[in-house]
């Protein structure tokens, strides 16, 4: 056996490999080392000119108010389509309850008022949520350092007087309104909105690249991603719980799983329209640059391409599903899955949608196989880096396995 079957079987190393290779890419693109040419007078215009407007108030609002307020569904838009979603464990939910509690000082949430009286939520997504949990008793405590006492109770089951005190605790809240939305010298339109969620970004961990994504590029596109990420054929490959998102149930599940809580379930459907469009147009630069231009060139698609590229998606993934079935793109019997043999084999049926891949799956199993126990094809399958040359010939190795051309690399004697 190969050193490198040894890592393929090697359940901590797969886990490594994986985990790594959901991380996205840094940009390696080419930075120019030119610059044009900087006007002092244009730059001192541009920054008079550049000046969002922005009107701020400061509120503290009881908790007893803000239980209101979010159980009546109606002032607060906590969840607009450029959020994240829930990240939170119940420890984390648990250690905000308790801070309320020793009356420590939450950092405030920003929302943004959209039109009069109404808001979406740009920064504290996660305390608010949490907050309006915990009042529905959606979750017992854990994991408290101070109140230990209180581990194991929901707040219907705490003593009077700690609900009476944490009802009157205070959320700092502050509201901005923006009066301008374009730079006066470059007539450039900015959304306010998607901005400041970017911009702000305080509470926690820092977005990921596909949470940027999701904020900057709402689209009919965007929403497509979506939804493609809750079939449930992608779910039973990618071993991301399925049902009803809005089931309480089915949510406590989604949010202990990383793909979905870090929306890279959306990034591994995206890879497939980025990849095989780059390579169409021979843009070349890195993965992260291919799916960013990705999601821009279609930001404006009509609900019509959007309905056809999901059909396009949704039939080469099913082809696969029933060719290979859940373990279609599993590397060994770990049951872990691997991105990179999923890049190569949908981008190859996808450019080769005549190959009938379901009249030869013990052969495409086969020449996968092989392909995994040799040294070098290994290497261009799973384990070379992320450039545009080692993604397409990723990409050309999983057309050759499809297509039945595929002959094992020689490997030079030592």
């Amino acid at each position: 056996m190969t050193a490198k079957m040894d890592r393929l079987f090697d359940s901590s190393a797969q886990i490594q490999i994986e985990s790594q290779s959901y991380i996205e890419e840094v940009d390696d693109d080419e930075i120019s080392t030119t610059q044009n040419p900087r006007d002092p007078d244009l730059i001192a215009l541009k920054y008079a000119e550049s000046q969002l407007r922005i009107l701020r108030t400061n509120n503290d609002w009881p908790l007893h108010y803000v239980k209101q307020v979010l159980e009546s569904g109606e002032m607060i838009n906590i969840s607009p389509e450029y959020q994240r979603r829930n990240r939170w464990d119940r420890r984390t939910k648990s250690l905000l309850i308790e801070s309320f509690l020793l009356n420590i000082p939450i950092p405030p949430v920003y929302l943004y008022e959209y039109e009069y009286g109404s808001y979406e939520v740009m920064d504290g997504l996660q305390r608010m949520t949490a907050i309006s949990e915990f009042f529905q008793d959606k979750f017992a405590l854990i994991g408290l350092e101070f109140w230990k006492e209180l581990n194991g109770l929901k707040f219907s089951r705490l003593p009077k007087v700690i609900q009476s005190g944490l009802m009157r605790r205070n959320l700092s809240a502050i509201v901005l309104l923006a009066e301008t939305t374009q730079i006066s010298s470059t007539h450039q339109t900015i959304d306010v909105r998607q901005a400041l969620f970017k911009r702000l970004n305080t509470g926690g961990e820092p977005l990921n690249h596909q949470e940027i994504r999701n904020a900057l590029y709402n689209s009919d596109f965007n929403r497509m991603l979506h939804q493609l990420s809750r079939e449930d054929i992608f779910c039973r490959i990618w071993k991301i719980p399925l049902g009803d998102s809005e089931n309480p149930i089915v949510q406590a599940a989604l949010e202990k799983n990383t793909l979905y809580r870090t929306m890279l379930d959306c990034e591994i459907v995206l890879r497939v329209f980025a990849i095989s469009e780059s390579i169409s147009l021979n843009e070349g630069g890195s993965v992260k640059s291919m799916l960013d231009k990705c999601m821009i060139r279609h930001k404006d698609d009509s609900l019509t391409s959007v309905k056809e590229l999901h059909d396009l998606y949704m039939h080469t993934l099913t082809r696969w599903y029933n060719t290979l079935g859940e373990n279609a793109f599993v590397l060994n019997n770990n049951g872990r899955v691997s991105r990179p043999l999923y890049d190569a084999l949908m981008i190859a049926l996808l450019k080769n949608p005549v190959i009938q891949i379901e009249s030869e799956p013990d052969r495409i199993r086969e020449d996968i196989n092989t392909a995994l126990n040799n040294d070098i094809d290994y290497e261009i399958l799973i384990a070379r880096g992320n450039t545009f040359d080692s993604v397409k010939a990723r990409i050309d190795l999983g057309e050759k396995i499809i297509s039945g051309t595929y002959e094992p690399s020689e490997i030079p004697q030592e």
